[in-house]
């Protein structure tokens, strides 16, 4: 999770891939990232991710189409447009609570798409809540999502080469949604809690964080 930096408006932001690591065992390690007081640890299993990312964009952008390397899991949908990729979207999902995401695609024929590298099988994802999460940001504003689907790109598991592509598909219900909606504000009050608590506990440090934030901010280019 990178640490990103949100508009300071007096309302809370946070991100899906903040949210699902609110739980007992990686709350705190969430804050420490949140509030700048851990580095969030980036290895080259990540960067592949980022970079193949960007090449799949950069591809649909291109062409108005899924990127080609999924076709072969998709042959009833080989020609299924992309509407948007790497949508930036948020919502304030709650009375001062803003939830920020950057969906992968968004589809021609009502479909949200998530794209993952990964040495797992495409089962692991059934009972995540990303996609039905963004499909419920995207009915915020008028998209009208009816399935979703997680597009994996399996590699090794020292990422040397690509084994094969899977596929995870699931339909849109209300009762997904309402769901999904219980889980985000059960998430949200967790880390409502944790932040009080947080802040207490590290009062000094956050400021010191803060302020060495400003000076590198203020601090002229170097070589």
């Amino acid at each position: 999770m990178p640490n990103y930096r949100y508009q300071n408006d007096g309302r809370l932001h946070t991100r899906f891939s903040e949210l699902v690591k609110c739980t007992p065992q990686q709350m705190y390690n969430t804050l420490m990232i949140r509030y700048g007081l851990f580095n969030n640890f980036e290895n080259n299993f990540m960067r592949l991710g980022t970079f193949r990312h960007k090449q799949w964009q950069t591809e649909s952008e291109k062409t108005g189409f899924l990127p080609v390397c999924f076709k072969e899991i998709l042959p009833n949908k080989k020609n299924l447009k992309v509407s948007c990729a790497e949508f930036v979207i948020e919502n304030e999902i709650m009375p001062g609570v803003v939830l920020h995401s950057t969906i992968d695609a968004y589809l021609a024929g009502d479909y949200v798409a998530d794209y993952k590298t990964t040495s797992q099988d495409a089962n692991v994802y059934g009972s995540s809540q990303q996609l039905i999460v963004y499909a419920y940001q995207l009915s915020l504003q008028g998209i009208d999502i009816k399935r979703a689907i997680f597009l994996l790109e399996k590699w090794d598991e020292k990422r040397e080469k690509i084994i094969g592509y899977q596929k995870n598909e699931k339909k849109i219900e209300n009762w997904k949604i309402e769901k999904a909606k219980a889980w985000i504000e059960e998430r949200v009050v967790a880390l409502k809690i944790g932040i009080e608590e947080f802040e207490k506990d590290h009062k000094e440090e956050i400021e010191r964080a803060k302020e060495n934030r400003r000076n590198l901010q203020g601090s002229p280019e170097s070589d």
